[in-house]
């Protein structure tokens, strides 16, 4: 047995809540590699299952709760730079908060399931909110139906291996060697999913300095605000002038829109992900002078230039 399987053996609570602790607070280390191992080893004896499945639980609701709390009293900032450090940022704001919205509490059950949203779900909660008492009952039984699928898994597989001489060999050789390609396998799968998503939705952006000189000039210009409602509200500030449009109230409503002037659009997601979906949709339609505004409401207001505010 290799000094790695034997020292997770020998430590194996530890590292589970050590590695998994981490992950919740942020690391892009996927966790379900060690779930899975650590179901493996309940199966041969080795770890308890209940109580892998309480080490889990526990290091979760530890860090949920912290981004809970931050989210409440950061909102959208923390939640933004969750999205920017996660493997899974091009969609993870928007769906974060559109699932809070329209679940609720509920959406805590299945958010770890969902690559990004894992991550958001916590914050997003606080920054709506949620009860506390309702967001940890929801977000400790989320943990337990998603970190128990994948130890029921390992312990699936760790009774196959235990009942395969060779095969029980192979693994104890080749353990660590395969929790590593695991790991290894999960991460170039979010970047080519984040490499996809990029190339498909890749469109020309308005700069904050362009779109102020177009405006000083007089020319038109038709400027959507589509960060999610709760956003907007807990924000306090707009684009003057701007209409605030879900990106599908855009869609719906596209034969409303002006055909005589630029068509800006601005979120809050890194890298203008739905403002950038959402351009290349119109285009698609036929509506070619649309263009993301590059930096959101953030880029603009530290430009200097004008924005609305009130008190929230």
């Amino acid at each position: 047995m290799s000094p790695a399987v034997a020292l997770l053996i020998e430590h194996g609570y530890a590292v589970l809540f050590g590695y998994v602790l981490v992950s919740q607070l942020g690391a892009p280390l996927p966790s379900p590699p060690l779930l899975v191992a650590a179901g493996a080893l309940a199966a041969t004896g080795r770890l308890g299952m209940g109580q892998a499945l309480g080490t889990v639980v526990v290091a979760c609701l530890l860090a949920d709760s912290a981004w809970y709390c931050v989210g409440r009293t950061r909102g959208g900032n923390v939640v933004r730079f969750l999205c920017r450090i996660s493997f899974e940022p091009e969609t993870c704001v928007r769906n974060a908060e559109d699932g809070i919205a329209r679940y609720g509490a509920l959406f805590l059950l299945g958010s770890k399931f969902f690559p990004g949203l894992g991550l958001l779900a916590a914050p997003t909660a606080g920054q709506s909110k949620l009860p506390y008492p309702s967001f940890l009952a929801f977000d400790a039984s989320g943990v337990v139906v998603w970190a128990g699928a994948y130890i029921l898994v390992g312990r699936f597989l760790g009774r196959t291996i235990e009942h395969n001489e060779h095969l029980f060999h192979l693994t104890a050789r080749f353990a660590v060697l395969a929790f590593a390609g695991a790991v290894v396998a999960l991460l170039v799968g979010r970047l080519v999913r984040r490499s996809r998503f990029r190339r498909r939705f890749a469109t020309l952006r308005i700069t904050p300095a362009e779109l102020k000189r177009r405006m000083d000039l007089g020319e038109a210009v038709y400027v959507v605000d589509l960060r999610h409602p709760m956003n907007v509200a807990a924000d306090g500030r707009s684009f003057p002038g701007s209409v605030h449009l879900t990106p599908q109230q855009v869609i719906a409503r596209r034969e409303q829109i002006p055909t005589d002037r630029d068509i800006v659009l601005f979120c809050n997601c890194p890298r203008e992900a739905a403002a950038a979906q959402v351009a290349v949709t119109l285009r698609h339609f036929g509506l070619s002078h649309v263009y993301p505004l590059e930096g959101g409401l953030d880029a603009w207001q530290r430009a200097g230039y004008p924005v609305d505010v009130w008190s929230v």
